[in-house]
């Protein structure tokens, strides 16, 4: 999968993160620019933020979202999934073990293969 497409089932899933996703591209190579960095810059700060905040339908949204790319069964989209996103906040899954109720079953394999790190949170 191509970055372009990668980031704009981001902005079509997520249209609350249009504008931030216009900022952080719109001086880089726009749509094209690369999804580990849309992901990391645009959709994780929005994860963490409805993780923290308990907003559970934005949680449920995000994870089916994630198990939805995840099906896709490309390669690199899965590595954007899993290393972007899945890596950065798999130590919220420590803190709040609630949280895997909202997880598609490839994304519990996935997460179950990161080792997590509390004391840099």
């Amino acid at each position: 999968m191509i970055n372009a497409k990668l980031n704009r089932l981001l902005v079509e899933n997520f249209a609350q993160l249009k504008e931030t996703y216009i900022d952080a591209t719109s001086w880089d190579d726009g749509d094209d620019t690369g999804a580990h960095v849309v992901y990391g810059d645009v959709f994780n700060p929005y994860v963490h933020d409805c993780i923290t905040q308990n907003r559970k339908a934005e949680v449920k949204a995000v994870f089916d979202f994630i198990e939805s790319i995840l099906e896709l069964d490309d390669e690199y989209a899965e590595n954007v999934i899993a290393v972007t996103v899945l890596e950065s906040i798999a130590y919220l899954f420590a803190l709040q073990p609630n949280l895997v109720k909202y997880l598609g079953e490839r994304s519990k394999a996935i997460l179950s293969e990161i080792p997590v790190d509390l004391s840099r949170n």
